[in-house]
């Protein structure tokens, strides 16, 4: 006769009841759309005349571009964000004539800069 079978019963019992209560209680909301895109940017970041176009951040700090490269990636092809600057800015966010203005010609001149100025010596 086995006598150690009952005992090992048991346990297994309790540890399945343990698992099954334990599991069975919602800890926290789920999320109601997980698929959701996150949205970092601002509203109208996009937008040249917006308060919040992304010219004018850039502008703001200096025109460091290295908070957008941590998303973007170095060569701003999308990185771990997965969303290309290329596809407005095909040379590169940081080509003179994105900000200068000029991309119809290669004097960095009109037609207009972030300042919507047309003067090419417009600071």
């Amino acid at each position: 006769m086995n006598t150690k079978t009952p005992p090992t019963y048991l346990m297994l019992s309790i540890l399945l009841i343990g698992a099954v209560v334990g599991c069975s209680d919602l800890r926290s909301p789920a999320p109601t759309n997980p698929a959701a895109a996150l949205e970092v940017h601002p509203e109208g970041w996009t937008v040249e005349t917006s308060s919040s176009f992304h010219g004018k951040f850039i502008r703001s700090t200096g025109w460091d571009l290295q908070n957008c490269q941590q998303c973007h990636g170095a060569d701003y092809a999308g990185g771990i964000a997965n969303s290309s600057c290329l596809t407005c800015h095909p040379a590169t966010p940081e080509d003179c004539v994105v900000c200068h203005g000029g991309v119809d010609n290669a004097t960095g001149a009109p037609p207009r800069d972030l300042e919507d100025n047309v003067d090419p010596s417009a600071e």
